[in-house]
């Protein structure tokens, strides 16, 4: 069962680690030390119970870009980056800790589909349409268009932050 467990984990590990280097967790080998200037921390993209329950975590930069909190600030604009809560905090958005810091990183292609509001504004396309304040602008993932297979011009749709 260990042996299973093991792979599992291992597997895990190495879908995981497309961005940030695979950290802690139970292995068969020691896991890999993370490189200076980033802490071992569980992965917030991933729900579940991380380190604490034998699973990888991932070295994030200590100087990640921070996002959430009372100011809702939000990751760079156009960088791609995600706002997850921050793992090594005891704030949890879950239960009552809506103004929590969060950290921008990048998602995992697995990452949960947004729910869009069928009246959510179209912004973007070709004319670059804004959303309105407290909006943020995403591509639609309902068009069949991709901005990051050739579709420079795609529209997309307005959603409340964090995204």
């Amino acid at each position: 069962m260990k042996v299973i467990t093991s792979l599992i984990i291992a597997t895990l590990a190495a879908a995981v680690s497309a961005d940030y280097q695979s950290c802690g967790g139970f292995r068969v080998a020691p896991a890999p030390r993370c490189p200076k200037g980033t802490a071992c921390l569980d992965d917030p993209r991933i729900d579940g119970c991380g380190m604490a329950c034998d699973a990888p975590g991932i070295c994030i930069p200590n100087k990640a870009p921070q996002c959430g909190g009372p100011r809702k600030i939000r990751c760079p604009y156009g960088s791609g980056l995600v706002c997850y809560d921050k793992p090594n905090d005891d704030c949890d958005p879950r239960n009552g800790g809506v103004k929590c810091p969060g950290v921008c990183l990048t998602p995992l292609e697995q990452d949960p589909p947004v729910e869009i509001p069928e009246d959510a504004p179209f912004c973007g396309g070709f004319g670059g349409l804004p959303c309105p304040e407290g909006l943020v602008c995403i591509d639609d993932p309902r068009d069949g268009c991709d901005p990051k297979k050739g579709g420079a011009d795609c529209g997309g749709v307005c959603v409340s932050p964090p995204y």
